[in-house]
């Protein structure tokens, strides 16, 4: 979503507007509350997407931030294990939603998941590869935690799309092309399905009547008092998903992936070379 922003409106550093962080901040992530809850329905778009391949299933949410997703896919899984580095974020999942199927950890994504290896039939990340200086060390770690066969669902900004606000975003160090992407992940995973998605951004413009309690002309009055004429304005900023074909004419604003983990366990570690 905070990419999409970007492109939109260039002047906006969306990384600290909109319920943001503040420059100089250690990760980027939404604080609930302090954003519009619509961005949050509009960040929870991609968790929706998984929720037809988590029914009674073993899920890990990577950089699941304050846990609003967690939960929501803690509804149709039978375990739901997510972490983020951030300690408030975790606190604040932690106060938020109290499900028996759902655990919060505070861990980094560059670490081998705190779950036994092969374990897990559903591994969902959405924009947090990009935030890490090797995207590798998140592919490696959900490949160990997925059983053979299971699901890599990961989510990203396109770096085709939108190239000026992932160089302005200093949060975001590691982006990813598409033809980048499917390289990196067939490194490792069996298939890799890699789609486009993209935010339509509209503003809705309504007026909006409050009507006063009595008729006017029973309203007392006493001249030279100020006269209140209440109707506004109301602006709506509406966001509407959709598919991008790739390749195709149009650059999406995120990618979209979708990869099995091998059948045949995953692939022997090459050992260390040298003395």
């Amino acid at each position: 979503m905070f990419g999409s922003l970007g492109a939109h409106y260039l002047r906006v550093k969306p990384y600290e507007d909109f319920g943001g962080v503040p420059s100089g901040a250690s990760c980027e992530r939404f604080v609930l509350g302090e954003q519009p809850a619509g961005f949050v329905r509009v960040n929870l778009a991609a968790y929706h997407l998984a929720v037809p391949d988590v029914a009674g299933k073993v899920v890990v949410d990577v950089g699941t931030n304050e846990g609003a997703g967690a939960a929501l896919l803690a509804r149709h899984a039978a375990r739901v294990v997510a972490f983020d580095r951030s300690e408030a974020g975790i606190a604040s999942a932690r106060a938020r939603h109290s499900l028996p199927n759902l655990l919060f950890h505070v861990h980094d994504a560059a670490r081998p998941f705190p779950l036994p290896d092969q374990s897990a039939d559903v591994v969902f990340s959405s924009e947090v590869i990009e935030h890490l200086p090797d995207g590798g060390a998140l592919l490696r770690g959900a490949l160990r935690a997925l059983r053979p066969g299971g699901l890599l669902l990961l989510k990203t900004p396109n770096d085709d799309f939108n190239r000026l606000e992932n160089r302005l975003n200093p949060h975001h160090v590691n982006p990813y092309t598409p033809k980048r992407l499917r390289h990196e992940v067939e490194k490792l995973f069996e298939v890799a399905a890699i789609s486009g998605l993209t935010y339509d951004v509209a503003l809705l413009r309504t007026l909006e009547e409050r009507p006063e309690p009595h008729p006017p002309e029973l309203e007392p009055y006493r001249f030279g008092d100020p006269i209140v004429i209440d109707r506004g304005l109301l602006v709506r900023l509406q966001i509407t998903p959709r598919w991008v074909p790739l390749p195709g004419a149009e650059a999406p604003e995120y990618l979209w992936v979708r990869a099995t983990a091998p059948r045949g366990g995953r692939p022997q570690e090459t050992p260390p070379t040298g003395r």
